[in-house]
């Protein structure tokens, strides 16, 4: 028979095992039910930024370096230390076609490799190999082709800012505190900390003046 459990039951216990006529009860099998953990993207503690989850690409240049294609994390495949900084002219510059030479003088602005150009093919090569051949084009002259839609943290700063002021224009001021908020915390990271190269300075400052 099935003992009931009252305190009579409970007590028939022998090193935590229950037992019926001194055999312990079979063990009943449990079916737990998971459920996915919603993907929201956050800029910060205090103001969670819904970025939306559909982005196809997400590149993050303040604070820590993040490159993210189709939800594939890809900034350890950026191998050697020029690769990143190529990478963040390019980002910073993606609203226009950029000249070998200028890339080469702000790789090298000091001393540039004995042979640029080979140089220069080798972190294009690694770039590529890195973000696949259709995102980086060009030859002579080079650009991004990020797949869309596309999230880029600096570009979200400069937008956010200009929505704060057409909200404070508006007069809604605390819309537009809300707002600035957003660019104030990815601001507040730093763009490539860490890194010295002098056309960092005024998209730096740039920054700062948000």
């Amino acid at each position: 028979g099935v003992i009931p459990r009252s305190a009579a039951g409970l007590s028939a216990y022998r090193n935590g095992a229950p037992l019926v006529t001194g055999r312990p009860w079979p063990p009943v099998a449990t079916v737990t039910e998971t459920f996915p953990t919603p993907r929201w993207r956050y800029v910060s503690t205090t103001l969670p930024e819904l970025v939306p989850v559909g982005e196809r690409t997400r590149i993050q240049l303040c604070g820590r370096l993040s490159v993210e294609l189709d939800g594939v994390e890809l900034v350890q495949s950026l191998r050697g230390k020029q690769v990143p900084l190529l990478l963040a002219y390019l980002v910073l510059n993606r609203d226009r076609p950029v000249g070998r030479d200028e890339l080469i003088g702000a790789l090298w602005p000091e001393t540039a490799p004995r042979s640029q150009d080979a140089a220069m093919r080798t972190l294009l090569s690694r770039l590529r190999s890195a973000l696949g051949r259709d995102v980086v084009f060009g030859r002579d002259e080079l650009g991004l082709s990020l797949p869309e839609p596309a999230w880029v943290d600096v570009e979200a700063a400069a937008s956010e800012v200009w929505r704060a002021q057409r909200a404070l224009d508006g007069g809604d001021a605390r819309a537009a505190w809300a707002l600035a908020q957003v660019p104030l915390n990815i601001a507040s990271r730093g763009l490539l900390p860490g890194t010295q190269a002098s056309w960092l300075e005024p998209r730096r400052q740039e920054l700062s003046d948000m």
